[in-house]
């Protein structure tokens, strides 16, 4: 068995994070479907996967199994709780055992290490917000803001300050 755990700070409240987390699913549905279609059906094979999901929020989980090939030999369990802190909770799943080891993995969202150039979009870049106008024009790229919460721009420290609700 192998677990991972990634915790992922956020610069945002849980209820903030609640309501991003609905608009974005939303909008990824939208972008998905059209034309009708939403639901691809396959030739029935070997590949054949089934996935449970529930969303409790702040709790979701969800169950991927392949029951007509790999049998009870294979699942893949994704546990998420959303917690209102900086990442330095431990075992929020209550999922420490003794004798499993579990790798925990810090992900900054202002650190480009873990991005590949082909999937970099300056416009979902949390610390440039660019300014299309100019872009055009003379390609600047400003750092970015929040007017509406009054937060930005991201510094390297981020995750330690006090600056964002990430108690």
């Amino acid at each position: 068995m192998i677990i991972k755990e990634y915790r992922i700070p956020l610069p945002l409240k849980l209820n903030e994070y609640q309501r991003g987390q609905r608009f974005t699913v939303s909008e990824a549905s939208k972008a998905e479907t059209g034309g009708g279609e939403g639901v691809e059906v396959f030739p029935s094979e070997a590949f054949e996967i089934h996935e449970e999901c529930w969303n409790a929020f702040p709790y979701t989980k969800t169950v991927v199994t392949n029951p007509k090939y790999m049998k009870e030999n294979f699942q893949v369990v994704i546990e998420s709780m959303h917690v209102q802190n900086n990442g330095h909770t431990d075992d929020v799943l209550f999922t420490l055992q003794p004798g499993i080891k579990r790798d925990v993995v810090h992900l900054d969202i202002r650190d480009d290490a873990f991005i590949s150039k082909s999937d970099y979009a300056p416009t979902t870049d949390p610390k440039a917000r660019i300014n299309i106008a100019k872009m055009i024009k003379c390609c600047i790229i400003q750092k970015w803001h929040s007017k509406k919460a009054n937060r930005g721009p991201l510094k390297d420290d981020w995750i330690s300050s006090k600056e964002f609700p990430v108690e």
